[in-house]
């Protein structure tokens, strides 16, 4: 399996998680704690089983390296060796170029494509302050606590790319 493709099936992960919890807080928090557990014991036994059959073929190592290494020259340079080679930050002329990685996680965490402008980046930041203002949130102080990450998260983010693009 590709990092690629282990990145999509952790992030299809998250998502269920996330909707499973929110189908659950209606309940009581004894069953979303119980159902929790279960989910837990779920993934343990599922990375077990893939441990012990040693899917990974005998040269997985060398074509991992291969794929980590195109993966990394697709994404471009992260902020901390633009900041050591004193590249200042322009945006990409195409989409198929590469954006600075914290720039690329900035319009992920707010949901939108490569390359959206400001206009799009603070409507994004508007709608996710609405989704996790919603009231089901703060009845479960776990969820409020989460809701309140990632209000903080699309915040930054929002910051990040607003400053971004008003220097593109």
């Amino acid at each position: 399996m590709g990092i690629f493709e282990r990145l999509k099936q952790m992030a299809k992960s998250e998502v269920s998680d996330i909707k499973r919890v929110l189908r659950e807080t209606d309940g009581s928090p004894r069953a979303a704690a119980e159902a929790d557990e279960r989910e837990r014991q779920r993934l343990i036994a599922e990375a077990e089983a893939e441990l012990a059959r040693g899917d990974a073929p005998a040269g997985a190592d060398a074509s991992m390296d291969v794929d980590v290494a195109r993966g990394a020259a697709m994404w471009g340079p992260s902020a901390e060796s633009r900041t050591a080679s004193g590249a200042a930050p322009a945006a990409p002329a195409a989409v198929g170029e590469a954006y600075p990685r914290d720039i690329r996680e900035a319009y992920a965490v707010l949901e939108l494509p490569l390359g959206s402008d400001r206009q799009a980046v603070a409507q994004a930041l508007v709608t996710l302050e609405e989704r996790f203002r919603d009231p089901r949130f703060q009845a479960d102080p776990k969820l409020a606590a989460m809701a309140a990450e990632r209000t903080a998260l699309a915040r930054a983010a929002w910051g990040r790319l607003d400053g971004w693009l008003a220097t593109a």
